[in-house]
């Protein structure tokens, strides 16, 4: 993972970040909790969420898509907090061990955004929106929870929470 920070510094995210382990192992303190990696293992955490990495011996390597919300939302609406809640209540969908026929699956979408960023062209901006979007509809299946129905009162009280986390986010 070149460039990838696994300090044990503490550091706070400013995206959201989806972390496939392919070997290694170790611990990751992020948002309070204290998270075994290990290789298979999926880590999703948040914008603002303060992070601190702990790495055994053996080198940690992966593959991370990392986004920010707006980014989703150019194709998921004003809806993308209840269309895809793994990414936000990470409190409660943090991991992920993935089958290897998931792994597969995971793999193959992550590795055609990489060779979409490795062979830039003037649509490639859509390009890696269908692909996040596969990527996170595929995640979201295997997190197994539903996306919140659309309701108009409920996304504006979501949305209040986001501005709230993000702004105590910026303030400590």
């Amino acid at each position: 993972l070149p460039g990838f920070i696994t300090s044990p510094q503490p550091h706070r995210l400013r995206f959201h970040e989806i972390t496939l382990v392919d070997d290694g192992q170790g611990h990751v303190q992020v948002g309070g909790d204290n998270v075994g990696i290990r290789p298979s293992r999926l880590l999703v955490t948040a914008p603002g969420e303060v992070r601190s990495w702990r790495i055994g011996q053996r080198r940690l390597r992966g593959q991370v898509a990392f986004f920010e919300t707006d980014f989703v939302r150019e194709f998921a609406g004003a809806s993308a907090v209840g269309a895809f809640p793994f990414l936000h209540d990470t409190r409660r969908t943090r991991t992920l061990d993935l089958q290897p026929y998931d792994r597969r699956r995971v793999d193959r979408l992550m590795d055609e955004m990489r060779s979409e960023l490795a062979n830039l062209r003037a649509d490639s901006v859509h390009a890696l929106r269908a692909q996040l979007y596969q990527l996170l509809v595929a995640l979201q299946r295997l997190f197994g929870t539903p996306p919140i129905r659309s309701d108009p009162a409920a996304a504006h009280a979501r949305r209040f929470e986001q501005l709230v986390d993000q702004r105590f986010a910026q303030s400590s």
